[in-house]
């Protein structure tokens, strides 16, 4: 629900065609929630021409969902949750994106000691 999610800067939502096009979640109600709390929602088609997504980072991190949530543990099939400091030597996640190109690049970064990398302004 949008009670789990309100504290999040960004929601990814990966598209797997398998032959089909996948929809993102946008023009939903849920879609509208995450616009007006500036959550940024964000489209991923791996499978797309041009895209390059590092399959081997997310599929080999392990899933910190059961640890979070021991309740949720059944659902680990279909939600990850990665720490992304813990299996990237303390480094950070910085995504930039563009809404209207529909463009996005995230990185791993180094912030300096205190800093969190985050901007409400992107």
């Amino acid at each position: 629900s949008y009670a789990d999610i309100y504290n999040t800067a960004m929601l990814i939502e990966i598209g797997l065609s398998g032959g089909a096009s996948a929809e993102p979640s946008y023009g939903t109600h849920f879609f509208q929630d995450l616009v007006e709390s500036n959550i940024y929602p964000l489209a991923l088609y791996p499978d797309e021409n041009g895209t390059v997504f590092r399959w081997e980072f997310f599929q080999g991190a392990p899933n910190a969902l059961a640890d979070l949530l021991p309740e949720m543990a059944d659902h680990q099939r279909h939600v990850r949750v990665i720490d992304i400091p813990a299996v990237a030597g303390g480094k950070l996640l910085e995504v930039i994106m563009d809404g209207e190109k529909g463009e996005a690049l995230g990185y791993l970064r180094t912030y300096p000691e205190g800093g969190t990398g985050y901007s409400s302004s992107m």
